[in-house]
């Protein structure tokens, strides 16, 4: 069975749980009830149903007062929280009379069975130990009783709100006091005045000692009042002495202190002589890097512009070679048909045009196989002329192309038709795979990838492959 714990203000709650676990009665929720916002919470737990019931505990006005000053709660912050949270406490009670037992934590500490019993006949299916917890009552002092019942004889309205919460309270075989009585055991109350009467006839030899005290206080008051002007006339003397000493320190201070400065400004001089110097080195050094940079830019750009002489050079060549192929077949092919036509002079026109239709494109497969193997023949003197491509690393590495008859002589024909494309590797410092997957549009136009890293990769900052 759920079983809901609340306890009220200055409540010892966890002793009190303590004691509740050793019935048997162990709480699924506790809670402390000490405003509205936590008596909401336990209402809703009762009304959906978390909780099966509460046992709300509270502490009498007298054990209230007594936990409230031992935590230096003021006196009237007490009572007006006592008197605001019990007010509460009756409401919430009001609202939900069949699933709450109100209990005093006095009566609780004073006869643990009883209210263990209690709980039981309230709800019967409340699982108990057969263990008869321990007693352990909690009584207030004498004082904090006294004090409780004259704030109720004085405020009639804590003396309703004490009653009527009385009333409402679970009976216990506890036996409570009249109201009307005094809270206390007389007993206590002699044996109380017994020491104040004690403390008073101590009284005035106390006071004797404090009067023989506060005459030695004055005597070494007065001591003190007559070391202090001798103290005051050698601090008058001691300041006379050391205003002249002042005045001779300050003319040596200042002496000290021109040195300090003409000392200061020759470091600073020789530090930013230092830092020019070392300026002047690194412009050098800077000078001399960019000088180096332009020497081999200068030389890149010549070494280019020489390449595209040779370049326009050779197409000038090539154009020139194609001029003079061309005139020396339509040379031939004109003496070839003027010959034919001496022959045969009943030839017909068509069959000239057929021999001449049938020469031009043998023209054109001519031309184009002797550009294929010029171009063929740069693309291999690229990747010679290239560090990339080690033609011994690469015959060492794939034994295969080593043992065939027609690459092992020019190892760069195997990788520029075929060695790139299949992921094999011109030396060390390239990979041909991860090239090619660096950049998918080389290989998407067929481009050997260290051919196209020599002529245009390297020109655009492309990676090798190589980690």
């Amino acid at each position: 069975m759920n079983i809901l714990i609340g306890t009220s203000p200055f409540c010892c709650r966890d002793k009190t749980v303590s004691l509740l676990q050793q019935a048997g009665i162990t709480p699924s929720t506790t809670l402390d009830l000490v405003d509205e916002q936590t008596l909401s919470q336990a209402t809703v737990l009762l009304a959906n149903h978390s909780v099966a019931a509460a046992i709300v505990l509270y502490a009498p006005l007298d054990m209230a007062l007594e936990h409230a000053i031992a935590q230096s709660v003021p006196v009237e912050q007490a009572l007006v929280s006592w008197q605001q949270n019990t007010s509460q406490l009756v409401r919430f009670y009001k609202q939900h009379r069949t699933g709450v037992l109100l209990a005093s934590l006095a009566d609780v500490f004073a006869a643990p069975q009883a209210f263990v019993n209690a709980c039981a006949n309230r709800w019967p299916s409340l699982t108990l130990d057969d263990n008869e917890p321990v007693s352990s009552e909690v009584k207030p002092a004498p004082f904090y009783q006294l004090l409780a019942y004259a704030l109720q004889i004085h405020v009639p309205a804590l003396q309703t709100l004490s009653q009527q919460l009385t009333a409402l309270t679970q009976p216990l075989t506890y036996h409570h006091p009249a109201p009307t009585s005094l809270p206390v055991d007389v007993g206590e109350l002699v044996s109380h005045y017994q020491h104040a009467v004690s403390a008073q006839k101590q009284l005035p030899a106390l006071m004797e000692q404090l009067y023989t005290l506060q005459q030695e206080c004055e005597q070494g008051k007065q001591k003190l009042d007559e070391q202090q002007q001798e103290n005051q006339l050698l601090l008058e003397q001691l300041f006379s002495v050391q205003e002249e000493l002042d005045s001779r320190l300050q003319e040596h201070e200042k002496q000290r202190t021109y040195q300090q400065q003409q000392q200061t400004l020759t470091q600073q001089l020789e530090k930013k002589q230092q830092a020019h110097v070392k300026e002047k080195q690194e412009l050098q050094n800077q000078n001399a890097r960019l000088q180096e940079q332009w020497n081999s830019l200068q030389q890149e750009y010549e070494q280019e512009k020489q390449r595209q002489d040779e370049l326009r050079q050779e197409n000038q060549l090539l154009l020139e070679q194609l001029f003079a192929v061309q005139e020396e077949l339509e040379s031939h092919y004109l003496a070839s048909r003027q010959q034919d036509s001496q022959q045969q002079p009943g030839s017909s026109s068509s069959d000239d045009q057929h021999t001449h239709n049938a020469n031009v494109p043998l023209l054109k497969r001519q031309l184009q196989k002797w550009t294929t193997k010029k171009a063929l023949r740069r693309k291999l003197a690229d990747l010679h002329n290239s560090p990339l491509f080690d033609p011994k690393w690469y015959l060492a590495q794939y034994p295969d192309i080593a043992t065939n008859v027609k690459f092992r002589k020019n190892p760069a024909l195997h990788y520029l038709k075929f060695g790139g494309f299949e992921g094999r590797n011109p030396s060390p410092h390239f990979n041909s795979a991860a090239y090619l997957a660096l950049n998918p549009d080389v290989q998407a136009e067929g481009f050997n990838p260290l051919l196209h890293y020599l002529r245009f990769g390297q020109a655009e900052n492309r990676h090798t492959g190589q980690s």
